[in-house]
């Protein structure tokens, strides 16, 4: 018979090129699937890297932010001169450069600086504001050269380094806060501690950024207030009045400037002990007051806002009993002569008093100052760096 023993080859050929083309077809796809799993890795290993670069060269830039901070902090020239310089950071670098530095006052300058920060390829820019602000002052009260003795007479008096507005007579919220006395000695500040009771310790607030109520501070050095106050009573704007030779002149109820108008008074005494000036009656004034080489006696009411330098040699303050007295602003009591176990007090506080630091009092004080008396003091003043913004340039 003719049957074929072939008859059903075809069908099983057909099925093994089927599982055949479905097992290539899969492992194209498996490939394929790998494939773009590989260049996806790369892809995300290069993002990754490009990121890191870009965060690491954001971070050297904001480096070259801060070497200009410190850079400002330490010149002694007002407005800071031009920065411009490269520094190289382990594997990185920063370039920093100036676009502007200028003077806005006699004590506050502004410089806009910009730091390009550089990690392998990557590179970031950022810019910002820094402004340099110095005070006249770096206490409510400073003892300095050989003013080391004083005689705190009883509980009426109250000397703050918290920041009081004039006006209102409140110290200032969120403001920054100096120290109540500063002295540039640790004995002089042993001293004053252990003379003062419990009661007259707690008269003194406000701390500097270490938070000590009495400092020690370097700054406003006896020689630099020396120079101040001569080159303040120098100035063609000052208005002098001298006192003969070992003697005493009193005036009563004088209004020595005002906000609208500050004046700045010198009062000059000889090199003789015993000169001094009482200042008596309602007297009042705004600006500067230097008294040199003479007491400054306080009798009867008072008040002043800015700044009262005392310097020279037989000098003090001396605060009598009438009348209340208030002080916005600073006081310095700067005695350059040679200082003896008989030596009276430099700082004699019988009566009432209000000495408070007030930045604003200061800083209006400071506009009667002119460039060349704070030129050679600038490097002697307290400060602070303040970065008023910043921002990334590089999009």
């Amino acid at each position: 018979m003719g049957v074929s023993i072939n008859s059903r080859s075809g069908p099983i050929g057909d099925e093994r090129g089927v599982v055949l083309y479905s097992a290539l077809l899969l492992l194209s796809l498996l490939m394929t699937v790998g494939v773009q799993a590989i260049v996806s890795t790369q892809s995300n290993f290069k993002i990754s890297s490009n990121l890191r670069g870009e965060n690491v060269a954001f971070y050297f830039a904001d480096a070259g932010i801060e070497w200009s901070k410190n850079e400002i902090a330490r010149t002694m020239v007002h407005p800071p001169a031009p920065l411009d310089s490269t520094q190289n950071i382990s594997t990185g670098t920063f370039s920093v450069s100036t676009l502007s530095s200028v003077a806005v006052s006699s004590l506050i300058a502004k410089s806009v600086v910009r730091s390009a920060g550089s990690f392998g390829s990557s590179s970031q820019v950022i810019q910002a504001e820094l402004m340099k602000r110095y005070q006249l002052a770096d206490a409510a009260l400073a003892l300095r050269g050989n003013a080391s003795s004083a005689n705190f007479g009883g509980d009426l008096f109250s000397i703050s380094g918290m920041d009081y507005d004039p006006t209102t007579r409140e110290p200032i919220v969120n403001a920054r806060s100096y120290a109540g006395i500063s002295v540039s000695q640790a004995a002089v500040k042993d001293q004053l501690e252990t003379q003062m009771s419990a009661s007259q310790l707690a008269n003194i607030s406000g701390t500097d950024r270490d938070g000590a109520t009495i400092s020690v501070s370097d700054m406003l050095p006896t020689e630099a207030i020396a120079r101040l106050g001569a080159d303040l009573c120098a100035a063609g704007n000052a208005q002098v009045t001298a006192i003969p030779a070992e003697s005493s002149i009193s005036v009563t109820d004088q209004s020595w400037g005002s906000e609208s108008a500050p004046e700045l008074r010198c009062i000059d005494g000889s090199f003789s002990p015993g000169d001094s000036i009482t200042l008596g009656g309602n007297s009042s004034g705004t600006g500067i007051l230097v008294v040199r080489n003479s007491d400054l006696i306080l009798d009867g009411a008072f008040r002043w806002e800015g700044l009262i330098i005392i310097t020279g040699s037989n000098i003090s303050l001396k605060v009598l009993e009438a009348g209340g007295k208030e002080i916005f602003g600073a006081v310095i009591v700067n005695e350059t002569g040679t200082y003896s176990e008989s030596s009276p007090p430099s700082l004699d506080l019988q009566g009432a008093i209000k000495v408070l630091f007030s930045r604003s009092a200061l800083e209006n004080a400071a506009t009667l100052a002119s460039a060349n008396a704070l030129a050679g003091v600038h490097g002697s003043l307290p400060f602070e760096i303040i970065q008023n913004y910043w921002r990334l340039i590089t999009p």
